[in-house]
């Protein structure tokens, strides 16, 4: 089965699945993460999604870029919607995702 995004950043969040009480402040933010995916040539182009049926495959032509992408996403998304307390966390967050932004286009150039 393939895997939702929507699903995959609730799960990460600690979220329950079938609440969606919280999907109005992650959808937005999904997009927005997706969208700089697709400037650093990831995924497709003017792609977002709005509900929970949404895949990860439907976004990603390539099967390498699927856990470096929903990585990202799930970390930029964490860092907006529900900062860690800890500065040693976020900073490590923050360079987790600075980290695979460079890796992920890294690996779009050499495939071009």
């Amino acid at each position: 089965m393939e895997e939702s995004i929507l699903a995959s950043v609730r799960d990460a969040l600690g979220i329950e699945q079938d609440s969606p009480v919280f999907d109005k402040e992650i959808i937005p933010l999904i997009n927005t993460y997706l969208m700089t995916l697709e400037q650093l040539g990831v995924g497709q182009k003017a792609f977002s999604i709005s509900d929970e049926f949404t895949t990860w495959a439907s976004f990603l032509d390539e099967k390498e870029q699927y856990e470096g992408a929903k990585t990202y996403v799930v970390t930029r998304v964490r860092l907006a919607f529900d900062p860690p307390t800890s500065t040693h966390v976020a900073n490590a967050l923050t360079e987790l995702y600075k980290e695979l932004e460079w890796r992920l286009s890294v690996q779009k150039d050499a495939e071009e």
